[in-house]
C-alpha cells in the first residue's frame, strides 16, 4: 500500500479515515456520516434510538412520540385517548355528546334529552310546553287543553 508505512487499524490497502470525526475509523464504523453511532441500531444511521416518552417504543417508529399512553395517532390523534364513554360506537373526541348512547350531537334538546315529539305536532317535547296537544306548542291563557278560541272577537279567549 503506498499511501501508508504501517498496516493501522484498517489494514493495508484501507484508509484509517474518520469521515464523521467520531474518533473511529471508517473502515469499523458501520454509520461513517454519523457523529453519534457507530452502529446503525434499531432506527438506522442519523436517526438516534431513543424514547422520549418512555412508553417502549423508540421514536423512530413511535406515531406519539411525546405520549407515553399511545404509539399510534389512532382516529383522536396523539395526546387524546380512544375512548367511547357511552359505548355507541363513536369515539369521544368526535362524539359531542359522549355520555349519551343515543346522541352524538346535541340535536334542538340537548345531549341526555330525547328528541321525541309525542304529539307529532313537529315541536319536540323539550320544546313543546303541551307535549301531549298536537293543536298546541305554548300553554298560552287557556293552558294545554282549551283552545285559545276568541268567538267574540273581544281579543279574550273564550276559556
Amino acid at each position: 500500500d503506498p499511501n501508508k508505512d504501517a498496516p493501522g487499524v484498517c489494514g493495508c490497502g484501507v484508509p484509517d479515515d474518520d469521515t464523521d470525526l467520531d474518533g473511529t475509523p471508517d473502515c469499523n464504523d458501520d454509520c461513517i456520516l454519523d457523529a453519534d453511532k457507530i452502529v446503525a441500531g434499531e432506527c438506522g444511521c442519523g436517526v438516534k434510538d431513543i424514547d422520549i416518552d418512555g412508553d417502549g417504543v423508540l421514536d423512530c417508529f413511535d406515531e406519539c412520540d411525546n405520549d407515553p399512553n399511545k404509539n399510534k395517532t389512532g382516529v383522536c390523534g396523539c395526546g387524546r385517548t380512544e375512548n367511547d364513554s357511552d359505548g355507541d360506537g363513536v369515539k369521544d373526541c368526535l362524539d359531542l355528546c359522549p355520555n349519551d348512547i343515543t346522541k352524538v350531537a346535541p340535536g334542538t334538546c340537548g345531549c341526555g334529552v330525547s328528541e321525541i315529539d309525542s304529539d307529532g305536532d313537529g315541536a319536540k317535547d323539550c320544546v313543546d310546553m303541551c307535549d301531549f296537544n298536537p293543536a298546541k306548542n305554548v300553554t298560552g291563557v287557556c293552558g294545554c287543553v282549551t283552545p285559545e278560541q276568541d268567538s267574540d272577537g273581544d281579543g279574550t279567549p273564550d276559556c
